[in-house]
């Protein structure tokens, strides 16, 4: 016989994916990426469960395709608008909280970024959902999507839990959406 905690981690898992998928607005900010690839998770789509898992949906973004966007003109204009507007108030990208950022530049590139995902609805090369397990600095992937030039594929069947590293981007989303 199951635990309650069993069953309440699996209803967790299957009602928070759906909710993590179903998100019709997003919000997405900047949490890491490598030197081809912006990666940001979809801040709406957060859920926060039962013993400290948290669900959340990540993209990676091509730079070149994040490049060929013209902020001044694309989309009307919008997302100048809503980076010019953010800066205005001060906005700092939350990934100044785990990683420090003095550079005003890389500041206003990373809200670029998080406007360009908001905005442009660029087709990302990698699409994934994690379950993060704070209290024990864990995670696994439920589902993944990847688009590349040469290669393509999506599953949907959860992972194995893998320890996350003291640095990097597993690290990173740690720090932002897990509270202690």
């Amino acid at each position: 016989m199951k635990s309650i905690g069993a069953i309440a981690s699996t209803l967790f898992t299957v009602v928070g994916l759906q909710a993590c998928l179903a998100q019709p607005s997003v919000d997405w900010k900047f949490f890491g990426g490598t030197k081809d690839q912006v990666c940001l998770y979809n801040n709406t789509s957060v859920v926060h469960g039962v013993e400290g898992n948290t669900l959340v949906q990540i993209e990676c973004l091509s730079k070149f395709d994040l490049a060929s966007i013209d902020i001044a003109k694309d989309f009307a204009g919008t997302i100048l608008q809503n980076t010019n507007k953010k800066a205005a108030h001060h906005y700092v990208p939350p990934v100044a909280a785990a990683i420090p950022y003095s550079d005003y530049e890389q500041m206003r590139t990373i809200t670029v970024w998080e406007e360009i995902a908001n905005v442009a609805h660029i087709e990302p090369q990698i699409r994934k959902v994690y379950e993060l397990s704070c209290p024990q600095r864990m995670f696994r992937e439920l589902s993944a999507a990847i688009q590349t030039d040469d290669d393509s594929g999506s599953y949907g069947e959860p992972g194995g839990w893998g320890f996350i590293p003291s640095e990097g981007g597993f690290a990173t989303l740690l720090k932002l959406l897990c509270h202690a």
